[in-house]
């Protein structure tokens, strides 16, 4: 089957996700913030959203405070950014504490998470759930792989990331399933990867499952400490972890 453009494909996964879960039965009832939860938050809302910062479930503008001057019906705010009424006061999302606004702001602009489906995520895009990962075998629908259909597009956005926040090296926090759809030859700055391993009896060996959540809980690290020197990663300690050594652009934690 050959498909006219990218949307084509986009377009067969998502259909392909509702057959999954149609006929696997995967549950509906996950407790996962949809569209319509925060939609609801977009309407009647002038009060909330009057001195208090804000964010835009359309444009992703996140913890701002200029003043909204334009409403709909005199109570239902617009963004002064995109123009649309999908603006909400952060204080209302669920689990919302206010000391964490520079953290997610910083994520927003620092941190990109790898999808089969999406591509290339910011923290703050709004997803539905879905199971695909990159390594799914698509070849027989959609005659290409997941890694070459994203390879470019990917690794394009991510030197324009790199560019606008005056990145010198790209941290990879990402398993070698989901790595393999950047071409980390085409990267213009220094790729480190990060390796978590286990002492057992002098041996040195990788726990897949706790690796995760290294990389997880490395992630948080670098980005409540706002770190932009990969160096400055040697101090990472959780989970019993510990700077081990750097060979080429790989640094290994270790845990006796």
């Amino acid at each position: 089957m050959q498909l006219k453009n990218k949307f084509d494909l986009k377009l067969n996964l998502i259909l392909k996700l509702i057959f999954t879960m149609v006929f696997e039965n995967v549950s509906p009832n996950i407790n996962y913030p949809m569209i319509i939860d925060y939609m609801a938050l977009c309407t009647n809302n002038r009060e909330s959203t009057s001195n208090n910062y804000n964010a835009c479930v359309f444009c992703q503008k996140f913890g701002f405070q200029e003043p909204i001057e334009i409403f709909i019906d005199e109570n239902t705010a617009t963004c002064p950014h995109c123009g649309l009424d999908t603006v909400i006061s952060v204080s209302e999302i669920p689990g919302w504490d206010g000391t964490y606004i520079s953290e997610i702001e910083y994520a927003q602009k620092k941190l990109r998470i790898l999808s089969g489906l999406y591509g290339l995520l910011k923290p703050l895009d709004i997803i539905q759930p879905y199971r695909l990962e990159m390594g799914t075998n698509v070849q027989k629908i959609f005659d290409n792989s997941l890694y070459g259909f994203w390879e470019h597009e990917i690794t394009k956005s991510l030197n324009n990331e790199l560019e606008i926040n005056k990145s010198n090296f790209l941290l990879n926090l990402s398993s070698n399933e989901y790595f393999k759809c950047i071409n980390s030859k085409d990267i213009n700055v220094d790729i480190i990867s990060v390796k978590f391993l286990i002492n057992k009896d002098g041996d040195l060996k990788q726990i897949g499952m706790l690796s995760k959540k290294c990389r997880g809980a490395m992630a948080r690290f670098v980005l409540k400490n706002k770190i932009t020197n990969y160096k400055d990663i040697k101090d990472f300690n959780d989970y019993g972890y510990s700077f081990y050594k750097k060979d080429k652009n790989t640094i290994t934690f270790v845990k006796d």
